[in-house]
Order: structure tokens, then sequence, then C-alpha cells
């Protein structure tokens, strides 16, 4: 495909229940931030657990930089405007490339995959048998693989109290150092 400065141009070229969610995410990024001349982006997202009445807030840093900063009640967005009264599911995609900036498009995106992504610390990913993901959703769910897919127990890491920790391995790596 051409690079195109919205994020989510890659949608248009590829089935994504047909790959990895993430590295689909990823490579709209990528696609977005060659187009634009874009050598470095950090986004930083932060979704607080749901209370008992499912409410809860939603933010999301570029840069460093508070760009988004949601009131949720389930997965439909309270405020503030302009997001207030939308459902984060099928056709929130579109509403932002018809409706917002691309940068702020492509934050409510990331913010949105966030705050789907966020439901995993509730679930215990060691249980046996349990399906976690979207069945047909992504690759690794279409139902040729989901019934060979193995759960690696033990594996789950908590964060909460050592954020910063979540991207250390990772800081020489995206520097392009040599590591071990």
């Amino acid at each position: 495909m051409a690079l195109d400065p919205a994020s989510a141009s890659v949608l248009k070229h590829t089935d994504a229940r047909l790959q990895c969610t993430h590295m689909i995410d990823l490579a709209g990024l990528a696609v977005a931030a060659l187009s634009q001349g874009t050598p470095f982006r950090q986004y930083d997202a932060e979704v607080d657990d749901k209370t008992p009445d499912k409410t809860r807030r939603a933010r999301l840093r570029r840069d460093g930089v508070l760009v988004l900063e949601w009131e949720l009640d389930g997965y439909a967005v309270k405020g503030p405007p302009p997001y207030s009264g939308l459902s984060l599911g099928a056709g929130f995609t579109g509403w932002t490339q018809d409706t917002l900036p691309k940068d702020e498009a492509e934050a409510a995106l990331v913010l949105r995959r966030a705050i789907f992504i966020s439901n995993g610390r509730t679930v215990d990913l060691d249980a046996l048998g349990r399906r976690t993901g979207p069945f047909g959703g992504c690759w690794a769910w279409q139902p040729e693989r989901a019934d060979k897919a193995l759960r690696n127990v033990g594996s789950t890491q908590d964060f909460t109290e050592c954020p910063d920790a979540l991207l250390g391995q990772d800081q020489a790596w995206l520097a392009f150092e040599q590591t071990e």
C-alpha cells in the first residue's frame, strides 16, 4: 500500500480478522508515522479497573502529553464531547476517520485498543480451558487455529506496582542497541 497519514488506512488493504490484531495496529501506526516523517512516537495508556457499576476512566499520553481522557460506562464513552455517547464497538473506527483530525483519530483508536486490552487484567489466564480470544476475530482465533492454541501457564506478569518495567526490556531494542 502507499504511505498514508491515517493509521486506520491499513484496514482498507487487508482483512484485519486474518491478521494479528496488535501487529495490524502497529503496522498502521508505522505507516502513518512514516508518511508524516515522524521519527519517534510513544503512546502511554492508563485504564482504570472497572468499578462495580462498570464505570472507569481511560487516559492516553502521546510523547508525554495527555491527549485524551475519557469517562467510560462499559464500552460506551460518557464524555467528554465529541465522544459522549459513542460506543467503542462497531462503527467507531469509521466515525474517527470521518469526524476527527488524523492525529486525534489515531489517538482515539490507540486508546480504544488499550481499553479492550485492559480487560485482560481481570481474566485468570492460567485457568485451564479458559478461552479468552474473540473466536474468529483475529489470526490466532480463526477456527482452523484456535483449537491448537496453547496457554503458556505461569507466564502472566502484573505491572500494576511497576509500570515503568513494562517496557523496560524493550528500551534498548527500540533504540536499536545491541542486546544479549
